[in-house]
């Protein structure tokens, strides 16, 4: 596992693998390979309007590279900037809003989604456990 950054948002790098490396753990998985890519704002809207179509900005983008299906290979894109608006929208504290981007990358490249009203009660549901176990993981 990787992780890159663009520049330095206070989240450290071994945090993020802590993180990960507690949903390898509690989840299960196997992990082939995955990049955490830490991105600013306009890099992560260049990346949606150019892969998603989408003229916006969001806070996590992820590809699946798995052939298999059951072993982790992707990119998990995230944007702390994007995310530190949200932890302020929503009053949550912007490490565990960090985690949530992370770990609601990373289900979606283990199969989960979020298309209808039923899959995203079933991903949301397991995202705030694992949320509330992993945030203080980044401090």
């Amino acid at each position: 596992m990787r992780v890159y950054t663009d520049r330095d948002f206070g989240i450290r790098k071994r945090d993020v693998h802590r993180l990960v490396a507690a949903m390898k753990r509690d989840l299960g998985f196997e992990l082939r390979s995955l990049e955490i890519d830490l991105a600013e704002r306009a890099r992560i809207l260049d990346i949606n309007k150019k892969f998603l179509n989408h003229n916006y900005a969001t806070d996590v983008i992820s590809f699946d590279y798995s052939e298999d299906g059951e072993t982790l290979d992707g990119e998990v894109i995230c944007s702390p900037e994007v995310a530190e608006e949200n932890a302020e929208r929503f009053g949550v504290e912007r490490p565990a809003e960090v985690a949530r981007v992370i770990v609601h990358g990373v289900l979606h490249l283990l199969g989960y989604d979020d298309q209808t009203a039923a899959e995203r009660a079933r991903m949301k549901a397991i995202e705030d456990k694992l949320v509330e176990a992993y945030a203080d993981l980044l401090e």
